[in-house]
């Protein structure tokens, strides 16, 4: 049977880095471009951007979950495999 092995360090200094640039990653736009402007087309441009700047903060947040939702996977992981381990251990020193 074959088997998995999984480099636990790396995995969470991925996901170290993941969350930093998450956290860094900033959606700066200019904003009140129309503030004294009447032109339908830049109160459009400042809704169009608005929304852009929504969906990347809801994005940055499902990244976020994400990475955590990994990191809980993984300490499962590394928990079942030293619960695992323990229990062949124990087995083969009988």
């Amino acid at each position: 049977m074959g088997e998995i092995k999984f480099d636990y360090s790396g995995i969470e200094s991925v996901l170290k880095k993941m969350d930093t640039n998450i956290t860094a990653f900033q959606a700066n736009l200019p904003e009140n471009n129309a503030k004294n402007n009447k032109l339908d087309l830049l109160t459009e441009l400042e809704e169009v951007n608005a929304s852009f700047v929504k969906i990347i903060n809801e994005y940055k947040t499902l990244l976020l979950k994400n990475a955590s939702t990994v990191r809980s996977s993984v300490t499962l992981m590394r928990e079942t495999d030293e619960a695992l381990r323990d229990a062949i251990s124990s087995e083969v020193l009988r």
